[in-house]
C-alpha cells in the first residue's frame, strides 16, 4: 500500500512521501503511522476506475505558530460501520501516541462519496479533539479548518503581508524602508463587518444564508453627508441621537436579513462608539444612482462617529445646469476628456436613463417576437386542425340536422368542442407559466419593482386573451360557415 503524492504525469501512479524534506518532520510520521495500520488490517484503498474500495486520501494541516496539528482520513462509505469505528478509534490511539514536536488538535473521519479525485466532505465527523485549530499571523488569529482557504506557508505569505503593509503605511513602495528617520504612529481602520452588524445572529444568517459573504465592511456615513445628498435627490432625510444609527438599503435580497438583525435591537459598535438601531428595518435610500434597486446596505452615523483619516472612499453628486439631452451629452465628454485618475467612475443620470432603454428596449423586442411568434403558430396550429376536423364532419352534421337537431344546438356543441380544445394547452401553459413567473420575479425584482412587473404581467396576459381569444372566435365562425354548407 501506498500513500504519497502523484507520480509525475501520471493519473494514477503514487508515489511514498515519507521523509519529504519540503514539510515538517511530524508529516512523515503521521503518513507513515496511517498507512503501516491500514496496510496490516488490509484495508481497501479506493479505486478510480471501479469506484470500489475505503480508503481514499489522508489530509494533514498543520499550525506553524503553534504546532497543532489536524489529521483526517478520507473514506468512502463501503465499509462495515462496527469494523470502521474501530479502526478509527485505534488510529486515534497510535497518532495520540506518537513522537511528534506538535500536538494533535484533531482528528477526523471524512466520508467522500464523489467519483471525482478530489477532497470534498459528503459527511465528517470528528474521532478526537475538534475540526479546527489556531494560526497566527502578524498578530491576527485565524480559525483553520480543514477545508480553509489559506496560505499553506504561512511564514512566506506573512513577509509579503508585511511588505505590502509597509507598503501602504508609507503611502508607496517608493517610500517604504526610506523615511528619513522620521516615525509617525498609523491607526489601523477600526472598520464594521457585515458579520460584526449580525451579532448573536451571525450563526443563524449563515445557517439561513450558506453562501452569502459574512466579511465584506459595511459602507459608513455621516448623517449631514446623507441629508445633503438627499435633499439633492428629493428624497426624505433623517435626524439621529448620539447613540443611534440607521441602515439604509433597497435591495430585496437582502433586507429580510438586515430587518431580521435591526428587529433584534442589539447595539453596534462603530468606531468605538455603542450605538443602537433608530428603526426597527432599513430605510428606503441609496447613495450611488442606478437603474436598479441595488444597495446591499450601508450605515448612517452621527457627524462626531467617524474620524476624517479614516475616509476610504470620496464621491462627488452634483446637478449641472443643462436643458436639452444634448447639452446634457456634450457635458459629459468634457467630463470624460478631463485628466481623472484611473480610479475615478464617473456616471450620469442621462447615461444610465440610455442604458437601461436600450437594454430594456432589446428585451422587450425580443420577448414579443419570440412570445407572438409562438403564441401565433401554436394558435393557428389548433385553428387549422379544428377547421380540418369540421370539413371533415361535414356529412355527420347535415345527418345529424336531418334527425331534426336545431341549428343552435349544433352551434352550441361546435362551440364547446373548439373552446375545450383551445382551453386544454392554455391551461397547462398557465400552469407551466405559473411555476416560470415564480423564479422570474425574483430574478427579475433586482432590475425592477414587483408591481411593475405585475402591470408588464398583466399586460402580456392581454395581449395573449386577445390574440388567443381571435383565433378562438374566428375558427368557431368558420366552422360553422363550413357544417352550414
Amino acid at each position: 500500500m501506498t500513500l504519497g503524492l502523484h507520480k509525475k504525469g501520471s493519473f494514477y501512479d503514487i508515489i511514498h512521501a515519507s521523509g519529504c524534506r519540503i514539510v515538517h518532520p511530524d508529516f512523515s510520521l503521521i503518513l507513515d503511522a496511517i498507512r503501516d495500520y491500514c496496510a496490516d488490517h488490509r484495508i481497501s484503498y479506493y479505486h478510480k476506475n471501479s469506484h470500489e474500495g475505503v480508503l481514499r486520501h489522508l489530509l494533514v494541516r498543520r499550525a506553524e505558530s503553534t504546532g497543532e496539528l489536524l489529521v483526517a482520513l478520507v473514506t468512502s462509505s463501503q465499509y462495515e460501520q462496527a469494523e470502521m469505528e474501530k479502526h478509527l478509534a485505534d488510529m486515534s490511539d497510535i497518532l495520540l501516541g506518537l513522537s511528534i514536536q506538535g500536538e494533535i488538535a484533531g482528528f477526523l473521519h471524512i466520508i467522500n462519496n464523489s467519483l471525482g479525485d478530489v477532497v470534498k466532505s459528503d459527511a465528517t465527523h470528528i474521532i478526537y479533539g475538534k475540526d479546527w485549530f489556531m494560526e497566527n499571523v502578524l498578530g491576527l488569529q485565524f480559525r483553520i479548518t480543514p477545508f480553509s482557504f489559506f496560505q499553506t506557508n504561512t511564514k512566506g505569505a506573512e513577509v509579503l503581508y508585511q511588505r505590502a503593509r509597509d507598503y501602504v503605511l508609507a503611502g508607496g513602495p517608493q517610500n517604504a524602508g526610506n523615511r528619513g528617520g522620521e516615525t509617525e504612529e498609523k491607526e489601523i481602520f477600526p472598520g464594521v463587518k457585515f458579520s460584526d452588524f449580525c451579532g448573536d445572529m451571525l450563526k443563524e444568517v449563515k445557517k439561513q444564508y450558506p453562501y452569502m459573504i459574512t466579511d465584506n465592511r459595511e459602507d459608513i456615513v455621516r448623517i449631514s453627508d446623507y441629508n445633503r445628498l438627499m435633499k439633492l435627490y428629493g428624497k426624505k432625510q433623517y435626524s439621529l441621537k448620539e447613540d443611534e444609527y440607521l441602515m439604509v438599503a433597497n435591495f430585496d435580497g437582502i433586507l429580510p436579513v438586515r430587518n431580521e438583525v435591526l428587529r433584534q435591537g442589539d447595539k453596534l459598535n462603530i468606531f468605538g462608539r455603542s450605538l443602537k438601531p433608530k428603526y426597527k428595518k432599513c430605510q428606503e435610500g441609496f447613495l450611488d444612482i442606478s437603474s436598479q434597486k441595488l444597495n446591499t446596505g450601508f450605515i448612517v452615523v452621527p457627524d462626531d462617529v467617524p474620524k476624517d483619516k479614516w475616509i476610504a472612499r470620496d464621491c462627488l453628486f452634483g446637478n449641472y445646469g443643462t436643458v436639452t439631452r444634448q447639452e446634457a451629452r456634450g457635458l459629459e465628454k468634457k467630463i470624460r476628456s478631463l485628466p481623472l485618475k484611473d480610479s475615478c467612475i464617473f456616471t450620469s443620470k442621462q447615461e444610465l436613463a440610455d442604458a437601461s432603454l436600450g437594454l430594456s428596449a432589446m428585451v422587450t423586442f425580443i420577448g414579443l417576437y419570440l412570445g407572438i411568434v409562438f403564441l401565433l403558430a401554436g394558435a393557428a396550429i389548433l385553428a387549422l386542425k379544428e377547421l380540418t376536423e369540421s370539413a371533415d364532419n361535414v356529412e355527420r352534421y347535415r345527418m345529424l340536422r336531418k334527425l331534426g337537431v336545431e341549428d343552435h344546438m349544433l352551434n352550441g356543441a361546435l362551440f364547446r368542442q373548439i373552446f375545450i380544445f383551445f382551453l386544454c394547452p392554455l391551461i397547462l401553459a398557465v400552469i407551466h407559466s405559473y411555476f416560470g413567473m415564480r423564479f422570474a420575479v425574483d430574478v427579475l425584482s433586482y432590475m425592477a419593482d414587483k408591481s411593475q412587473l405585475w402591470i408588464s404581467t398583466l399586460f402580456a396576459a392581454g395581449i395573449i386573451t386577445v390574440i388567443y381569444g381571435g383565433y378562438l372566435i374566428i375558427t368557431y365562425f368558420s366552422s360553422k360557415a363550413i357544417i352550414s354548407e
